[in-house]
């Protein structure tokens, strides 16, 4: 899940590596047409907040948009982060290890 506000291009670097692999659902703060068309471009869900909510009230539209799926486990990114998907699947694996139920 990603919030987004304007940065469309370090937004698409984002999605490039996590969106072929992963259902990704992104809230658009900024109400910007060039996010819109990245989010779509990358075969992610585009939420458009309305306005400029703030972080916490983007995570929490997002959760509540994909509340339905249910997801077993939210990645919250900033559109400027480069994570790679085995990374991501790293994390998932670490996340879900004998030993790790606190984490």
């Amino acid at each position: 899940m990603v919030v987004a506000y304007h940065g469309a291009e370090e937004l698409r670097t984002c999605l490039a590596t996590v969106s072929v692999r992963y259902a990704v659902t992104v809230v658009d703060n900024s109400q910007s047409r060039e996010v819109a068309e990245v989010v779509e471009g990358a075969g992610a869900r585009y939420i458009d907040a309305g306005g400029n909510v703030g972080f916490a009230a983007g995570v929490n539209l997002a959760l509540s948009a994909i509340r339905a799926d249910p997801p077993a486990d939210v990645l919250l990114l900033n559109p400027d982060a480069h994570i790679a998907a085995d990374d991501v699947a790293e994390l998932h694996r670490f996340l879900h290890a004998a030993g790790n139920d606190r984490i």
